[in-house]
């Protein structure tokens, strides 16, 4: 019985040796040997349960039941085989092999598709030598001819770079015009010879005037104003009696003197050049105040207020130049008319030279 369950389940190794490569050659008789003492040891075991006379037991066993009870203990023994999980992983495999060769099969037929229309266009294609250049550029894109003109060359010709170039800044644009010159090569070196115009901006130097703090005199001549001075002073001085060292004392006069200035007279005023009128500043004063206060709508007001003010300043600033100058120009003072035309022009002349 066992060698007919085994047979109904065997493997057909012929068929399989058939299918596995050379280099697998051994892993695949190793397999096979494993598997065929397996089967040996299956085959050599009984398929059922030895047979026990019990009838000839019952007449020699003087004990009634025993004999019974140990019957049916015999008859209900049941030996548990593993349950089969690889048959069922293994359809599953199958079935997932079989959907994916359908993909695959859809997959290069898609291909086998846009190749045959890529072929047919290749068919219909006249031949490379008689293509014009435009023909030539159309099929073969990377065959196109280089439009720009490198800066470097190797001595083989083989290689070509865009090297030796100056860079300009988008702001302030010194460069005019470049030329490479590719015929002009020095002394037997890979580099080509550039010539260029250049616009250089001459910027004026600016003379420092330091941080100095300049207060507001004027006030001293304010009897009341100047006595406090003085107090806040001769108050400050009672610190200097105890200092010894005369870089400390010097340090601590200047600082005590000038902060008594700051509280007492405060700074001057700059004086506002131009054309902005004390109103406008006023103005812009109020819509700054309402921007910092969060007052949006008394801001964007203000703001439209203060535009319309700096717009007739402007006009009435303009208005008077021309005046000064139409004055100076026909008492034929031609100084003060060229400085009234160099403020009307708004924009200093920069000095600049081509090289």
């Amino acid at each position: 019985m066992a060698a007919r369950r085994v047979a109904a389940s065997s493997i057909d190794w012929a068929a399989m040796a058939s299918r596995v490569p050379e280099g697998q050659k051994a892993m695949f008789n190793a397999f096979k040997g494993k598997s065929d003492g397996y089967l040996r040891r299956v085959l050599s075991l009984p398929a059922d349960m030895p047979k026990i006379n019990f009838a000839a037991y019952k007449t020699r066993i003087a004990v009634p039941g025993m004999v019974d009870e140990f019957e049916k203990k015999f008859s209900a023994i049941q030996i548990a085989y593993p349950a089969d999980t690889v048959s069922t992983s293994i359809d599953d495999s199958q079935k997932g092999a079989a959907a994916d060769t359908v993909t695959f099969i859809k997959e290069s037929e898609a291909r086998i598709a846009q190749l045959q229309v890529e072929l047919a266009e290749w068919e219909k294609m006249i031949p490379y030598e008689q293509m014009t250049m435009e023909e030539m550029v159309d099929v073969f894109p990377d065959k196109r001819p280089e439009l720009h003109r490198w800066t470097w060359y190797s001595n083989a010709g083989g290689v070509a770079k865009e090297i030796d170039h100056i860079p300009v800044s988008t702001l302030w644009r010194i460069l005019q015009n470049c030329r490479v010159y590719r015929s002009a090569e020095f002394f037997g070196t890979d580099h080509r010879l550039v010539v260029a115009t250049l616009k250089l901006h001459v910027k004026s130097r600016k003379i420092s005037r330091g941080n100095h703090t300049l207060f507001y005199l004027e006030k001293l001549k304010d009897l009341t104003c100047a006595h406090e001075y003085a107090v806040a002073i001769s108050n400050r001085f009672d610190v200097l009696g105890a200092l010894e060292d005369p870089v400390e004392l010097w340090d601590t006069f200047k600082r005590e003197t000038l902060q008594a200035a700051k509280e007492c007279i405060g700074e001057r005023p700059r004086s506002r050049r131009g054309f902005v009128s004390t109103e406008t500043l006023e103005k812009i004063e109020e819509s700054r105040a309402a921007r910092l206060a969060g007052n949006q709508d008394q801001h964007r007001a203000l703001s439209r207020w203060t535009r319309t003010l700096l717009g007739r300043d402007k006009e009435r600033y303009v208005r008077s130049l021309a005046e000064d100058v139409e004055g100076h120009l026909n008492a034929n003072d031609l100084r003060p008319a060229y400085r009234s035309l160099k403020k009307l022009r708004s924009k200093s002349p920069s000095r600049a030279s081509a090289i």
